[in-house]
């Protein structure tokens, strides 16, 4: 019997409520970019008056029913096993009957982050701060954002009593994306595992926009309110009490935007505010006596909160001995409403309120120019659901959501794809029934960045499929970062001996001047929407020089972060976390399989690990499993291909005798087996720790450093097999090499001879 439930009341359901049809996703692999619901097959309902009465009346003449466009909580059984919570139901269609469908999974998040922007509806004010010397510095200890050291493409130097300065007037403030996703995920109320998310703690996103030169404030309404004492309040239902005088300004100086009920602020134009309040305000609190006399009055202090659209945009207490002020920068639009509220609770420690006494209020309103870095800002065109995407784009990561709970997990591919914690569906297996091999890949799948020169393709990184029949190139992931450009500037310390050099991350266009007297100066332009990915490495200990033109001030610090781009582009990104896919769609089939599958399995089937079947002696991916009642169950089942043991027959590489009892070894990158060692990569060579020399031209070679005595070559040959891990921090991989001896002797060390050793690659 299945059971439908809408907004917690039970729907009827013809006979055909047997044909349901639900199916199981949580990815497609065969679409990188999106994210899968579950969902079910259109079916229909009868049109009867239960019905039709809690779908509020759709289809009856002249309804006004919002039930199409809107979330309707649905539940969906089976013979009293759940085969849907927390689902949507959507209604599609009306004629004699209601065509609906259920949906649920990741639409719950997604529909709540939809046409919503990060600098618009997520409170990013804990970002905020002013730019001058003491806050960049104190940035490098700070959690939220880092002003960290990179050529921008500003003026980056400036000199103080002749010694060189960095100029922090041309550095922009990067924000802590792993502190933005929290945030994203908390403010539409779910929680989340962040575990194989964690590198984006280490990751940061640029400030999009250059902050102006000099930083001003307009001051552009004061409102006052004068004292006033309110007696015996009464509480809400919620047990607060609000002094209704706190409703309308003693008086008001506005030359910009409105009041409405002499009391509610009205913004007059999308721009950056800040709001300042300063209050006197303290409740008096008796304890009531077995007589009903009051007695004992203690002062305490209240709730006070700044609220934009009726919703907190900052919250403080008061003092009830000394006034206490509140400040808040958020961006607003225009006709946004702007009031405060004053809270009390009206029971508090054992006492009654029975006084609220009020001695003053200014409340100050400001419009900030660009100078004041408020995230909101420039964050106000930035939509959520791109943050998010990036976020898993960058992880490589698919999100699992328990919609009950309200909890968000996210899994790897690597852990979709391990065979050792295979599920075992041998026991379920009827027959497969089809195979497919088209796997909508191209021969080239692009990761592509945004690029300041719109032909270069550089930091781009790429899936190959061996498939002459598939497109030439498909592009998989558009992100909206740019690529730093591969010039290199040099930063020196206030000796000039310690020194970093970072790529250029473009924030401002230079362009050359000539003024009247002839003279030719350079004039750095602001550019928009510009947003970087990078990290940051600590600089040596050692007196570095910081300086501010605009402010006219300088200090100095031992240390400062620089601009690391160490696995944030997508030629590195790809290789490091999405080399498995290679696996899958290089050896790609689909096999469709009939299952002997009962609705418990089919509800208990964890769709994030592999499926083993013996019948076909293959691990599969699951990509999604269907169900419906009295009828066998069916999977598209991805294969996952194992790597084959001699991929591509003998590889040659050099071993050369080098001084310091050591051994290089120059060997050629195999796509899908040893290719993630970008800059800062450890590699291990038969358990040693080892030292990457250089990587080559076009990533085609790389040398490792081994220290083994050579001693050791004579008499007992060790390379004729050897193997090499390496780990890029996110991913490790071993790899084992066969070949012939290569017998070196004490007399060849620090020689430079040369021997190469043909392997092949396991």
């Amino acid at each position: 019997m299945v059971e439908l439930t809408a907004n917690g009341e039970s729907l009827e359901l013809i006979d055909k409520g047997n044909d349901i049809k639900y199916t199981r996703q949580i990815a497609d692999i065969f679409d990188i970019a999106a994210v899968s619901n579950s969902y079910t097959n259109s079916f229909t309902i009868p049109k009867t008056p239960g019905n039709t009465q809690i779908l509020s009346q759709l289809g009856i003449t002249g309804d006004t029913s919002r039930v199409p466009y809107s979330k309707i909580p649905s539940d969906l059984k089976d013979d009293g096993l759940p085969v849907v919570k927390s689902g949507w139901l959507r209604v599609r269609e009306t004629t004699s009957e209601y065509k609906v469908s259920i949906i649920n999974g990741m639409i719950d998040f997604f529909k709540s982050i939809e046409n919503k922007t990060m600098g618009t509806d997520v409170n990013l004010t804990q970002f905020d701060h002013e730019k001058t010397i003491d806050t960049v510095i104190a940035s490098f200890d700070n959690e939220y954002y880092k002003y960290i050291i990179a050529d921008y493409n500003g003026k980056n130097f400036g000199t103080v009593l002749g010694d060189t300065a960095i100029n922090i007037d041309y550095l922009v403030p990067c924000f802590n994306m792993g502190k933005l996703l929290d945030l994203v995920i908390e403010t539409f109320g779910f929680t989340s595992d962040r575990t194989n998310t964690e590198e984006l703690d280490d990751l940061y996103i640029t400030y999009p926009k250059p902050p102006a030169d000099n930083v001003t404030s307009e001051l552009i309404a004061t409102l006052t309110k004068a004292n006033y004492t309110l007696y015996n309040p009464t509480p809400d239902a919620g047990g607060f009490v609000s002094p209704s005088s706190q409703y309308f300004w003693d008086s008001s100086d506005v030359d910009q935007g409105s009041l409405v009920s002499n009391w509610k602020y009205v913004i007059p134009a999308d721009y950056a505010y800040r709001f300042d309040l300063s209050i006197e305000t303290y409740g008096q609190y008796f304890i009531r006596t077995s007589f009903g006399a009051y007695v004992s009055p203690v002062a305490k202090s209240m709730r006070i909160e700044i609220l934009r659209n009726g919703n907190p945009a900052l919250a403080f207490d008061s003092d009830p001995l000394n006034p206490a002020t509140g400040s808040v920068s958020i961006f607003c639009n225009q006709g946004d409403i702007i009031d405060i509220r004053i809270l009390a609770l009206y029971f508090r420690d054992g006492r009654v309120i029975r006084e609220i006494h009020h001695n003053s209020a200014e409340f100050k309103i400001y419009k900030t120019n660009q100078g004041d870095i408020i995230l909101a800002d420039a964050f106000k065109d930035f939509k959520v659901s791109d943050f998010f995407k990036e976020c898993l784009w960058f992880t490589s990561t698919t999100p699992i959501l328990d919609v009950v709970n309200k909890s968000m997990t996210f899994k790897t591919l690597e852990q979709r794809l391990d065979f050792s914690d295979a599920q075992d569906w041998s026991e379920m297996y009827v027959e497969r029934n089809g195979e497919k091999y088209d796997s909508g890949f191209a021969q080239k799948n692009i990761f592509s960045h945004k690029y300041n020169d719109p032909d270069d393709k550089s930091l781009n990184g790429f899936l190959t499929v061996s498939d002459a029949n598939a497109p030439s190139e498909k592009k998989l992931i558009e992100s909206i970062t740019f690529a730093p450009e591969q010039l290199r500037t040099t930063f020196n310390d206030s000796d000039g001996v310690e020194s970093f050099n970072t790529y250029k991350f473009k924030i401002w266009e230079r362009e050359t001047k000539e003024d009247g007297d002839g003279n030719i100066g350079i004039e750095y332009k602001g550019l928009n929407q510009r947003f970087y990915f990078m990290k940051y490495r600590m600089s040596e200990v050692s007196e570095w020089l910081l300086m501010s033109e605009a402010v006219s001030g300088s200090d100095t610090v031992t240390q400062v972060p620089y601009a690391d781009t160490t696995g944030t582009t997508y030629n590195q990104i790809v290789p490091a976390r999405y080399a498995r896919y290679m696996d899958v769609i290089n050896y790609f089939k689909v096999h469709d399989i009939d299952l002997a599958m009962g609705l418990l399995d089919f509800y208990q089937a964890d769709l994030t690990k592999p499926v083993y079947f013996s019948q076909e002696a293959q691990y599969y991916m699951l990509n999604k499993l269907t169900y419906q009642s009295g009828q066998l169950a069916s999977g598209e089942f991805v294969r996952i291909g194992k790597i084959p043991e001699v991929p591509l027959g003998d590889i040659a590489i050099q071993v050369d005798a080098v001084s310091g009892y050591a051994v290089r070894f120059r060997i050629p990158i195999v796509a899908g087996y040893n290719d993630i060692i970008p800059e800062g990569t450890t590699v291990i060579i038969n358990g040693v720790e080892c030292e990457i020399s250089s990587i080559l031209a076009n990533d085609v070679y790389v040398r490792f450093y081994a220290v083994i005595p050579f001693e050791n070559y004579e008499t007992e040959p060790v390379l004729n097999s050897f193997d090499i891990q390496t780990t890029n921090g996110t991913e490790t991989r071993q790899n084992i090499y066969y070949g012939p001896d290569v017998i070196f002797t004490t007399a060849d060390q620090g020689s430079g001879t040369v021997k190469t050793l043909t392997a092949n690659l396991e």
